[in-house]
């Protein structure tokens, strides 16, 4: 069984795709971290967590994302912008002694970029990811017998 902690954050930015600040438009991004800690000592102090994203986010909010160093030379897509984020947040948790295993950063509830080392199953009930992962890996292996019984003539 895999445990760990979803914590969420906003982030009040703008963009422009064509590179132009007048034609900036602004979103309130959703931003998931899914962590657990590296040594199993027991909870999650989130209080540390929170006040070590909360400083890393607050060079975002209000920002005009083009202008930033980090975005210098691509279009601050809610892709790219994922993927800095993960990078850097990866790099401040793994620090502390967490691991981020999952990023979740959303422009609104319909569009939700997701990034993770792993494969991930959300669930509300870390129960049921467990049995969906073993479902997929008794399919897997359902098929894998089929394909050997094939070659060998008996199907």
């Amino acid at each position: 069984m895999h445990k760990y902690y979803v914590c969420r954050y906003y982030i009040n930015a703008e963009h422009s795709v064509d590179n132009i600040q007048k034609n900036a438009h602004q979103h309130t991004f959703t931003l998931g971290l899914s962590v657990e800690a590296l040594a199993r000592t027991g909870m999650v102090p989130f209080y540390e967590i929170d006040r070590l994203v909360n400083s890393y986010v607050l060079q975002y909010n209000g920002a005009y994302l083009n202008a930033m160093p980090q975005f210098q030379g691509r279009y601050p897509s809610l892709e790219w912008m994922g993927e800095v984020i993960y990078q850097d947040v990866h790099a401040l948790l793994d620090e502390k002694g967490w691991r981020c295993l999952q990023l979740e950063l959303a422009e609104n509830p319909l569009k939700i970029f997701l990034i993770s080392d792993r494969i991930m199953l959300p669930s509300v009930n870390p129960g049921d990811s467990r049995i969906s992962w073993q479902n997929i890996l008794a399919q897997r292996n359902r098929y894998i017998e089929i394909l050997d019984q094939v070659r060998e003539g008996r199907k």
